[in-house]
């Protein structure tokens, strides 16, 4: 059921063709920048993934309820869970299609990427989506409309970033798997708050 609707939400994306375009160019764009610039491009991969995210899942329920959809997706024969996945599951697809535009466009520029940086990407940033995500979810469950989500998303971004930016500058694999353990454990704990407080009287209310 996941697969499902997850299909139907890229099959939304797909048909918005100037949003193709605007991602691909701007993925093309930013790895050029970042490389000419500052030749060291990891953090600014995650960063760029990171601000990817916040934009599709702030609109996955504060959205619906700002259009007055959201009893129509209630109506669907799902579980309010499998919804909350399929959207997480969304965001990170789109976002880690980017990361390979990204990556493509490096390697097409000529830069030597070593193996921490792809560590880095595959490992990393993968958690580090989930992670922010499925939280930019919870609180795009929890306010009313996508102005107060963006409002809540800059300070998520930044406290995403810091243990990446630790990491990075100790450029230790240790350090590395420390970060995803961190991500690990806030997945599960925002997983394992959402499922004591989602409902669907509250999404209508």
């Amino acid at each position: 059921m996941h697969l499902v609707l997850l299909q139907r939400y890229l099959r939304e994306i797909c048909k918005k063709k100037s949003t193709l375009f605007y991602m691909f160019c701007f993925s093309v764009f930013m790895a050029l920048f970042t490389y000419i610039k500052y030749g060291e491009t990891a953090l600014w991969l995650i960063w760029y993934c990171v601000s990817f995210a916040a934009s599709f899942t702030a609109e996955s329920f504060a959205g619906e309820k700002e259009e007055r959809t959201i009893e129509t997706l209630l109506t669907l024969p799902l579980d309010l869970r499998t919804i909350v996945s399929a959207r997480v599951l969304f965001a990170v697809s789109v976002c880690f299609a980017a990361e390979m535009v990204y990556l493509i466009t490096l390697l097409f520029a000529g830069a030597e990427l070593s193996a921490y940086f792809f560590a880095a990407a595959f490992l990393l940033v993968p958690a580090c989506l989930f992670a922010f995500c499925y939280l930019m979810v919870y609180f795009s469950y929890r306010s009313s409309n996508v102005r107060m989500v963006h409002m809540k998303s800059a300070p998520l971004v930044i406290f995403h970033i810091i243990p990446v930016v630790v990491c990075l500058a100790l450029s230790s694999y240790a350090a590395l798997f420390c970060a995803l353990a961190l991500f690990g454990i806030e997945f599960l704990c925002v997983r394992s708050r959402f499922k004591k407080v989602f409902s669907a009287e509250f999404l209508i209310s």
